[in-house]
């Protein structure tokens, strides 16, 4: 089976860390209804992001993991920019810190049908980034 070699950049842009560019010969991440692939010469579209793995993988097939959550991504002609209000690295996650993050979500109130929404997003957004740890720890175990 032919392999796919074009590569295109992709850009990870958040307002508490510094831009960052990577090649890429495939990148999939969240939406808001289900997971979005992209290779080069995709067409053009404007995505709201979900909550969970961003999956970069470049030339030599290695495959960088990021959480990611909140935000847009534009794909375009020239590549892919991801704008989100968290990307981390997987290497980065704490799991620790997530499970405290997760118990504070399952803790918000959630009177009224906005709060019960918001909630939800948070648990959801939560039990995503934990996985991931989790997913990240085991590989780098069998590594």
């Amino acid at each position: 089976m032919p392999r796919f070699h074009n590569v295109f950049v992709v850009e990870l842009l958040t307002p508490t860390t510094a831009p960052q560019r990577l090649q890429a010969r495939s990148v999939v991440f969240p939406a808001l209804d289900g997971q979005v692939g992209v290779l080069a010469g995709r067409a053009p579209m404007v995505i709201v992001l979900g909550a969970g793995k961003l999956e970069i993988e470049d030339s030599s097939a290695v495959r960088e993991l990021f959480f990611v959550s909140g935000g847009f991504a534009h794909v375009r002609e020239e590549g892919v920019t991801i704008l989100a209000e968290e990307c981390v690295p997987a290497r980065q996650l704490d799991l620790e810190q997530i499970w405290e993050e997760l118990e504070q979500a399952k803790s918000l109130p959630a009177e009224a049908e906005k709060d019960w929404v918001a909630k939800q997003r948070a648990v959801a957004a939560a039990r995503a980034k934990f996985n991931l740890a989790q997913e990240y720890r085991k590989k780098a175990r069998s590594a």
